[in-house]
C-alpha cells in the first residue's frame, strides 16, 4: 500500500485534520494541541456531568432508540442505525429515523436511498424534530442516528464502542465526548469492528465492559459488493489484480483502508479527507492527476463519499465498497 497526499479543496484544514486528530499521539502538533486545550477540557467535563444530572427529560409517546457513542466520530453508528432500521421496520407499523444535522447531508441521503419506505428528518435540534415527527406523524418507532448526548430524552440507548480507540482525552484536547464511566447510562454496548478482534482480546472486553451490568454484543462488517455512480452492482472480484486508487474521508480511514485490503486487489494507493468532507470539482480533478500519473486502473470509496460525488463530472471508473454490520451472536431486540 502507498499512501498519497493529495491536494483538496481545503488544505488548511486538511493538514491539521492529518496531523491532529487521524495522527492522533504520534505527532508534536497533537502533543502541543492537547497542552493548550486540556484545561478547556476539564471545563467540558463540569459541563457535562451538569447537564446530565441537572437536565430533566421529556417522555415521548413513540418507542425512541438512540445509537451514539462516547467518541467523535468513525465508530460505525449509521451501519449499525440501516442494521436496526431492516429488521424493526417489520415489527413496527411505522419507523422514522432522525439523522446528522442539516450541513452534513451524507447520511441522511444513504438512509433514504436504502430504506424509501421510511421517513428520514435532519437538523440541528433533534429534540424540536422529535416534538414535530410525533405531534404530526405519531410513528411507533424513531430511530436516532447520533443521540446519546441528548440527556433531555427519555430513550433507549445503544452505544457503540470502538476497541482500538486510544483516544483518552475529552474535547477539545481530544475526541472523546464523554468519559468511559458514562457507559454505565447506556442499555446496550455494541464492540465494533469485531472482525479485527481475537479471541483473547473479546475476552478482556467482556470483563472490560462488563462492570457496568449491561448487554455487550460484538459486530463487525460484511463486504458486500461495489456499487458504481450510476447505482450499477458489481462483484467484488472486480478489483482483482488491479491497480487501485483507494479514497474516503471518513473519521477512521484505516477500517476502510483493511477491509479493502482483504480483498485480492492488486496495488493499492490511498487517500483520506476530513470527516464527512464535502468533494469540489478541484478534488475530482487532483484524483484524475493522481490516476492518469500512476496509471491506475479504477477508483474506490465509501457509499457515503460517492453519494457526494454523484453531483460532480467524473471520467475516471469510481465505485463504492458496500458493507453490511452483522453480530456474532444472534442480537436480542426484546430488551430494546
Amino acid at each position: 500500500m502507498i499512501y498519497l497526499k493529495t491536494r483538496s479543496s481545503r488544505p488548511f484544514f486538511n493538514f491539521f485534520y492529518r496531523k491532529i486528530f487521524v495522527f492522533y499521539g504520534k505527532t508534536f502538533l497533537w502533543a502541543c494541541w492537547r497542552g493548550t486545550f486540556l484545561p478547556f477540557s476539564l471545563v467540558y467535563l463540569l459541563f457535562i456531568y451538569l447537564k446530565k444530572i441537572l437536565t430533566p427529560y421529556k417522555i415521548f409517546k413513540p418507542k425512541i432508540i438512540s445509537i451514539g457513542n462516547i467518541e467523535t466520530g468513525g465508530t460505525g453508528k449509521t451501519p449499525l442505525v440501516m442494521f436496526l432500521a431492516n429488521v424493526l421496520k417489520t415489527r413496527f407499523r411505522s419507523v422514522v429515523i432522525v439523522s446528522y444535522g442539516e450541513k452534513i447531508k451524507d447520511e441522511p441521503v444513504l438512509l433514504s436511498e436504502t430504506f424509501p419506505e421510511i421517513k428520514i428528518f435532519s437538523g440541528k435540534n433533534k429534540r424540536k424534530i422529535l416534538e414535530y415527527v410525533a405531534g404530526k406523524y405519531n410513528p411507533d418507532l424513531i430511530l436516532i442516528d447520533d443521540g446519546f448526548h441528548y440527556f433531555d430524552i427519555k430513550k433507549t440507548d445503544i452505544v457503540i464502542v470502538d476497541p482500538f480507540s486510544r483516544f483518552d482525552f475529552l474535547l477539545p484536547a481530544g475526541l472523546k465526548r464523554f468519559p468511559a464511566h458514562f457507559l454505565r447510562y447506556a442499555d446496550t454496548i455494541v464492540i465494533n469492528h469485531s472482525e479485527f478482534l481475537k479471541d483473547e482480546q473479546k475476552e478482556k472486553i467482556k470483563q472490560k465492559y462488563g462492570k457496568y451490568r449491561k448487554n455487550i454484543y460484538f459486530s463487525g462488517y460484511n463486504l458486500l459488493d461495489f456499487i458504481d455512480v450510476h447505482d450499477s452492482i458489481y462483484p467484488l472480484s472486480i478489483i482483482k489484480n488491479k491497480k487501485i486508487l483507494l479514497f474516503c474521508g471518513l473519521g477512521k480511514p484505516w477500517y476502510f483502508l483493511k477491509n479493502v485490503q482483504s480483498l485480492e486487489s492488486g496495488q493499492l494507493f490511498f487517500s483520506f479527507y476530513p470527516d464527512h468532507f464535502n468533494y469540489t470539482d478541484f478534488d475530482i480533478r487532483q484524483l484524475e492527476k493522481t490516476i492518469k500519473e500512476k496509471n491506475i486502473d479504477l477508483a474506490i470509496t465509501t457509499e457515503k463519499d460517492i453519494i457526494k460525488i454523484k453531483k460532480l463530472l467524473i471520467s475516471f471508473p469510481l465505485y463504492a465498497l458496500r458493507i453490511q454490520l452483522s453480530f456474532e451472536e444472534k442480537f436480542d431486540f426484546d430488551v430494546l
